[in-house]
């Protein structure tokens, strides 16, 4: 429920931002054309707007046309449009079914019901856009934790800067194979009864470990990953 709640949010904020976004860069297009029209826009902002404009109407629109302003002003709705995008793919991510990669560009399929650490990972990506005969990909899989060390002030000041702690992590190279239902990526990682199982719940930063997979053309220049979260539980009790 609550992360249908978020992608609702995100969905209404990625309209917000991209509505502003729009309407600031098709103000700025409109005054560069026509200077009368963007000054005849601004002086309706100043006087319809909530929220005082810092100017008397007349002023305000006269400060807004001049071309340090519109630069400001495109600046403005390319960061708008951006906060937009960000926000749409992130209320998509959130309603991705769990076996789909963040991207949509693959789904994972394990042959373990309850994956754990002391046992394989055995399974396969099943490519939604397909591949080409040949394609090899490559696959990663890691354990990770982000942490701040006691009394290191300024990573505590900073909360964007931190220390990264990586238990374990391994990759291995796969040639893509066709079947009936489309190609796919097959994959086994063996994963040791000393890593440490995934975090459950929301715990403190720095208190638990998360497991992602990652998958990306191995021989692609620039790519970026299709990660996908798993949940590992813990070793059992003879391992």
């Amino acid at each position: 429920m609550q992360k249908h709640v978020a992608a609702v949010w995100g969905f209404l904020l990625a309209c917000l931002f991209g509505s502003l976004g729009i309407l600031l860069a098709l103000w700025v297009a409109i005054t560069l054309h026509k200077v009368e029209r963007g000054f005849d826009w601004a002086l309706w902002v100043a006087v319809h707007s909530p929220f005082s404009p810092g100017a008397p109407p007349i002023e305000f629109a006269n400060r807004a046309i001049q071309h340090t302003s519109l630069a400001w002003a495109a600046i403005a709705a390319a960061i708008l449009c951006w906060l937009a995008n960000r926000q749409w793919q992130y209320a998509r991510r959130l309603l991705r079914p769990v076996n789909e990669s963040h991207d949509g560009k693959a789904q994972i399929v394990l042959k373990t019901a309850q994956p754990r650490v002391g046992s394989p990972l055995e399974g396969s990506l099943r490519l939604a856009n397909g591949a080409n005969p040949g394609d090899v990909f490559r696959i990663e899989i890691y354990c990770r934790r982000k942490y701040n060390e006691p009394g290191d002030l300024e990573r505590m000041k900073d909360s964007t800067r931190y220390r990264v702690e990586t238990p374990f992590g391994a990759s291995l190279d796969v040639k893509a194979i066709q079947d009936a239902h489309g190609w796919s990526v097959p994959f086994r990682f063996e994963i040791p009864a000393t890593a440490p199982p995934s975090a459950t719940g929301n715990p403190p930063p720095g208190d638990g470990y998360f497991w992602r997979l990652a998958s990306f053309p191995a021989n692609a220049w620039v790519a970026v990953p299709s990660e996908f979260v798993l949940v590992l539980a813990g070793a059992l009790e003879e391992q």
